[in-house]
């Protein structure tokens, strides 16, 4: 009798345990939607932030994609519980077949920038990347940025915008060639 109840008690306690963990992941993937609804659907986008540096980095992959890297660093006021999500080429609605580089939203850590302070042990960092993949040389990415001060009092919210260009012409190739068209005259 004593080893049926110590079974029904680890049967219930196995499933509580998952049912926890679906709610969990049903709530982090309502809060992804959610973030993702924002992103595409505001129309009003900054180029760029009182509160910090952010630009893009471009550079062309093997397979002749082009990795997108959005850098967020230089923080001019204590930002805590970051959560940023970025959008490649936007479509101005919802893609559900692709899925959003996001940080903060759906995983387990904390993010805070506060300027002069790195401890990435206890989620202090210096700088924040999000990355993404294109098939296109040019293009735009549309970033939502959210976070608090240090007691949660105040939130911030901030839709940017980036453009970017990764025509990969060599300036140095094109410089010399016009030097010996110079030289033929």
């Amino acid at each position: 009798m004593k080893s049926k109840l110590i079974i029904l008690v680890m049967i219930i306690t196995l499933l509580s345990a998952c049912s926890n963990t679906n709610q969990r992941d049903e709530i982090l993937l309502n809060k992804y939607e959610s973030a993702y609804e924002k992103l595409a659907s505001h129309d009003n986008f900054e180029i760029l932030s009182d509160y910090y540096q952010i630009e893009l980095v471009v550079s062309e992959v093997e397979s002749g994609s082009h990795r997108i890297d959005l850098i967020l660093d230089e923080p001019q006021v204590a930002m805590y519980n970051i959560e940023m999500m970025m959008e490649v080429n936007p479509t101005g609605s919802q893609q559900y077949d692709e899925v959003l580089s996001s940080l903060g939203i759906v995983d387990d850590l904390t993010y805070n920038l506060i300027p002069n302070q790195v401890n990435a042990d206890n989620g202090f960092y210096e700088g924040l990347v999000l990355s993404s993949v294109s098939d296109q040389v040019k293009g735009e990415v549309k970033v939502l940025i959210t976070w608090t001060n240090y007691s949660s009092t105040q939130n911030f919210e901030e839709f940017i915008v980036l453009s970017y260009d990764n025509d990969l012409k060599d300036p140095q190739a094109t410089e010399d060639n016009s030097e010996v068209d110079d030289n033929d005259e």
